[in-house]
């Protein structure tokens, strides 16, 4: 590897090239966007269609909305005149040569990166936990993907049948099945399953994602299933369930749910503990098909109306029974286990995990202990010492499932679990910001082609985060120093880390609820354009707007569409044949 390719891939897969030539993008089109939204607002307001999901909205572009009175016009062309102004003055600037800037990527790199890009002797690939970019040798990575789909219990290879027969019959069961689905499913979501099962027709790509941290080094299955007709389906079935694994009692939504358990417990100073986590291995293979429907149809049966279940049991059947996947120009199924990649796979793996875990607690309630809770396949306990054998918790749990294999840790005084380090003090569990020491800590470089608020907005965020989820101050700093140091070896500026860490005091930050979706205006990004002055263009314009105006309308939000990173210009998930 040249010292320029290294150059470039070290700061990391979010980097952004700034564009050579600077960019002109057509404000236009982004007036456009806006004033339709304006005009939608208008037509729609505020009305409420309990039977409508706007997730399953299927949009009609050739539809327009009605036009907008005159006084609600006329102040979209006062911006419009703005902008134009501005255009002007920024092309003017250009023109006379002002607007030089430095590229925050030299020409032997640009060159190196082509020359990556061109060559197929190699493949790139994100490393397994966020390691960044991996350059993978091909001879390798195909053997190691032909190891895996040699496994005759998981995949089977389909001899000689064409790929538009495969595509074929799957989407003719899929309408089949959207047929069978209940009257009573709304129009809409009728509509947008249909929509989109007959746009998708890309057999899901098989692929891996190297596991560095492993020797020897092997890779991790992935399945990109974005553009299989099982997704809408999957995606519909996924919103249904995700209600429900929500009331589940083992399982955890974030690290926000595990600090609001923690923070319930009040110990005696003299109690005895152990803190113990679980891992179970490679859980979505591990998962027998029948198990988990009958495990979901239990699940939901008490809680949906019979027409309801029906409908999720036969679109979560479907999908489960159609795991295509392609590779190298191969077509294989995958008899076992559920496909890690489909939006499905989460809500399913839970509810089997939760299943299992109520009837073992049924059948042994007095093996319950203090705490129990799961994160998909990452498992926390606290046990009280001298109720009951800690050994009698974790043979049950081993007996769960034939399938389901644990790897434990325990500890008297404290474990990693998530992003948290949980550890015990005095009558309380406290807890600080746990960073694995395989972390690479590639966060976005300053020098990228990204907009400044951008920059600021990802520390400032890892800050509040840090305050979250330390509960001393103590905790808080040490952290915080660490973030400093590793910021500065990234690139960054010591004053403007300085101004940053200004805004962020230690305590809690409670989580924002769901906030009303705003209205924005949306601009390509590219330095040297205008791109910058327009936040100030359209805070002044809209201070002008009447109160009239600001009564209906809130103030727009300015959206940027970045440009390509490296991640996006490198990472391919179909290998060429």
């Amino acid at each position: 590897m040249t010292y320029a390719l290294a150059s470039c891939l070290s700061r990391g897969g979010k980097f952004i090239i700034t564009p050579r030539v600077p960019a002109a993008p057509s404000y236009r089109r982004s007036w456009e966007d806006y004033c339709r939204s304006v005009r939608l607002k208008l037509f729609f307001g505020n009305r409420v269609n309990r039977d409508f999901d706007p997730r399953y909205h299927v949009p009609n572009p050739t539809w327009m909305p009605p036009a907008a009175p005159p006084f609600v016009q006329d102040h979209l062309d006062d911006l419009w005149s703005d902008i134009t102004a501005a255009e002007a003055a920024v092309a003017e600037y250009w023109h006379r040569g002002k607007g030089a800037r430095r590229s925050n990527t030299s020409l032997s790199e640009l060159r190196a990166l082509q020359e990556l890009k061109a060559r197929d002797d190699i493949i790139v690939k994100p490393a397994d936990k966020n390691l960044g970019l991996t350059l993978i040798g091909r001879n390798w990575y195909m053997r190691e993907c032909y190891r895996q789909l040699s496994d005759a219990t998981t995949y089977e290879e389909i001899l000689g049948v064409p790929v538009e027969e495969v595509v074929s019959r799957c989407r003719q069961k899929a309408m089949a099945t959207i047929d069978a689905m209940s009257p009573k499913l709304p129009s809409n979501e009728r509509r947008w399953l249909v929509a989109n099962t007959n746009k998708s027709t890309a057999i899901p790509e098989f692929y891996v994602m190297p596991k560095l941290h492993k020797t020897p080094v092997k890779g991790r299955p992935i399945v990109a299933s974005h553009s299989w007709c099982t997704t809408p389906l999957s995606i519909w079935c996924a919103n249904r369930l995700k209600p429900v694994v929500d009331r589940l009692p083992t399982v955890l939504r974030d690290t926000q749910d595990l600090l609001a358990r923690l923070r319930a417990v009040d110990l005696e100073s003299d109690t005895p503990i152990t803190l113990s986590t679980a891992d179970v291995e490679s859980l979505y293979t591990n998962i027998p098909i029948d198990d988990a429907i009958g495990a979901v149809y239990v699940t939901i049966a008490p809680m949906f109306d019979p027409h309801d279940a029906q409908d999720v049991m036969r679109a979560l059947e479907f999908v489960l029974r159609h795991n295509y996947i392609s590779f190298d120009g191969r077509i294989y199924y995958q008899r076992r286990g559920l496909a890690m990649g489909t939006p499905l796979a989460p809500p399913v793996a839970n509810t089997f995990m939760a299943w299992l875990e109520k009837r073992m607690f049924t059948l042994h309630p007095q093996i319950k202990p203090l705490i129990y809770v799961r994160y998909l396949d990452d498992i926390f306990v606290v046990q009280v010492k001298g109720l009951v054998p800690r050994a009698h918790l974790w043979a049950a749990l081993l007996n769960m499932h034939p399938n389901i294999c644990l790897t434990c840790k325990h500890s008297p005084r404290s474990v990693d679990f998530l992003d948290l380090v949980v550890y015990r003090e005095g009558c309380s569990l406290l807890h600080r910001v746990h960073q694995k020491a395989l972390n690479k800590y590639l966060y976005i470089s300053p020098y990228s082609c990204h907009p400044k608020h951008v920059i600021t907005g990802f520390v400032r965020t890892e800050l509040i985060r840090y305050a979250r989820n330390s509960s001393t101050l103590a905790d808080y700093l040490r952290i915080c120093r660490a973030f400093s140091q590793r910021l500065r070896e990234r690139g960054f500026h010591p004053r403007f880390l300085r101004q940053v860490f200004e805004t962020v005091h230690f305590g809690e930050y409670p989580v924002r609820d769901e906030r009303p979706r705003p209205m924005v205006f949306k601009i390509e990004y590219g330095p040297g354009s205008l791109d910058h002055a327009i936040p100030k263009i359209i805070s002044k314009w809209y201070e002008g707007t009447t109160d009239g105006f600001k009564a209906i309308f809130p103030k727009p939000v300015i959206c940027h569409i970045l440009g390509k990173n490296l991640y996006k210009m490198l990472v391919r998930a179909r290998v060429a044949t």
